[in-house]
């Protein structure tokens, strides 16, 4: 059960990342972040180390949108709280499932 949650924390985060490069126009990386949801059923630590690497450079994505999103809300005179609170719960969520890569699976007794 609690890997099935950490699969799938993982997963969407990746799809969460997919989904931004795509919208930044940038199809091939969007392409790349689906396609790394296959290494982890790949039980290798090579696998592990890029599933983090990616994650870690997605968040860094996020946060650099973040930033970009609010400061030209704030300059147009806009209200960017709301914005502020979307990408805030986004990073999170990506963060818990970076989180998540470091935690190992107990091997189940028969």
């Amino acid at each position: 059960m609690l890997k099935a949650v950490k699969y799938i924390f993982i997963i969407l985060s990746l799809i969460l990342i997919a989904a931004h490069f795509l919208r930044a126009g940038i199809p091939s990386l969007a392409f790349l972040f689906t396609f790394l949801s296959v290494f982890l059923f790949i039980k290798h630590p090579i696998s592990t180390l890029i599933i983090r690497i990616a994650i870690l450079s997605g968040i860094a994505a996020y946060i650099g949108t973040a930033f970009k999103i609010i400061s030209l809300r704030k300059q147009l005179g806009l209200p960017y709280q709301k914005a502020a609170f979307i990408m805030a719960g986004v990073i999170g969520f990506i963060t818990i499932s970076f989180i998540l890569t470091f935690k190992k699976e107990k091997q189940q007794q028969p």
